[in-house]
């Protein structure tokens, strides 16, 4: 016997677009969370049942270029997500050249061998979709916690880690130098 039809139930959407960060002032108060500025390409991990694709903050998709990122699916199982996040070298020290490189390619042979000798990795650091809904209505901490539960961390994502405020400032104190 199938289960009950949801009504609430939608397919998954194309032309949703990256959370973005607004800028203000620093708050003073408990109960904030910091997460890490990555440099690297954002984007958005669509899985569609185990259909992986990748687009970037335009909306171009690029998952020929990150087949590495593309295996999520397998990882994810039988469930309709998008995750926000962004695209970074797995080795940061090749930053620039690499995700350059990267985009540049056309083949996916040559996809295939620029995963092999210079891997990426997906930091996912938001959840949009699920199941069938959007839930970027939700506040930041539910979402994080959806995020948290699907416990990514394969060869090629990850969940981008959140920092106490001790630590975000240790953090910015290390980018200044």
């Amino acid at each position: 016997m199938d289960p009950p039809e949801d009504e609430g139930r939608l397919p998954i959407i194309g032309g949703i677009v990256p959370m973005r960060a607004t800028d203000g002032e620093l708050p003073e108060e408990d109960g904030w969370a910091y997460e890490p500025h990555w440099h690297g390409v954002r984007a958005l991990v669509t899985d569609d049942t185990g259909r992986v694709v990748i687009t970037d903050a335009a909306g171009v998709d690029i998952s020929l270029q990150f087949p590495e990122v593309r295996r999520i699916g397998r990882a994810l199982g039988h469930r309709e997500l998008i995750l926000d996040g962004v695209i970074v070298p797995a080795d940061l020290s090749h930053e620039r050249r690499g995700i350059a490189r990267r985009m540049k390619i056309r083949s996916d042979s040559g996809a295939r061998n620029a995963a092999r000798t210079a891997p990426m990795v997906f930091m996912a650091f938001d959840v949009l979709w699920v199941d069938g809904r959007p839930i970027t209505g939700l506040p930041w901490e539910l979402r994080r916690r959806q995020l948290d539960d699907l416990r990514l961390d394969g060869p090629g994502w990850r969940t981008s880690p959140t920092l106490a405020l001790d630590a975000a400032f240790a953090r910015i104190d290390d980018d200044i130098g």
